[in-house]
């Protein structure tokens, strides 16, 4: 990073992104009745990108990243998004069960995406506040998060595979 510089004994990283409070969010969500996206657990930068691309251009309050395993934001995360990523506000959060409650306790809807979800996406109800919440690419959402979640929601297909990748859904 320094070598072609006179750093002085100094070097600073800095986050591409400011990150907004849970409380900010959730917020934001009941003032306009609009939807938030959860990603739990989710590590791959290009799919947090691509994720972050489609809640912009539909209109996503905000794009909450949580767990401890969580994908940083980067330059590819920024490339992928197309520069949503810096346009959408953003939360990390630790405890998703926590983050359930409070969203209910603030009438926010939650829907967990799952491959034994109970409706389709066209079925949910999006008329209040809402938080669509999303698994890691390899496990998908805890039974815990799925058991307090309002609703589960699944994308039925007729492939050979049992789930989309979770950019695409």
């Amino acid at each position: 990073l320094t070598k072609k510089k006179n750093h002085q004994g100094l070097v600073a990283m800095l986050s591409p992104v400011t990150y907004h409070t849970m409380e900010k969010v959730m917020k934001d969500v009941v003032d306009t009745k609009g939807f938030m996206v959860i990603l739990d657990n989710v590590t791959d930068v290009r799919n947090i990108g691509a994720i972050a691309r489609s809640a912009y251009y539909f209109g996503a309050s905000a794009l909450v990243l949580s767990g401890n395993f969580s994908g940083q934001i980067n330059e590819d995360t920024v490339k992928t998004s197309a520069g949503a990523i810096l346009q959408i506000p953003i939360c990390r959060t630790g405890s998703l069960l926590s983050v359930i409650a409070d969203l209910q306790n603030q009438g926010i809807m939650t829907y967990a995406t799952d491959v034994k979800g109970k409706i389709q996406p066209f079925e949910a109800d999006y008329q209040h506040p809402t938080a669509i919440i999303m698994g890691a690419e390899e496990k998908g959402l805890h039974y815990k998060v799925l058991e307090s979640a309002d609703e589960t929601i699944k994308i039925a297909g007729s492939g050979n595979f049992d789930s989309l990748n979770v950019s695409v859904a």
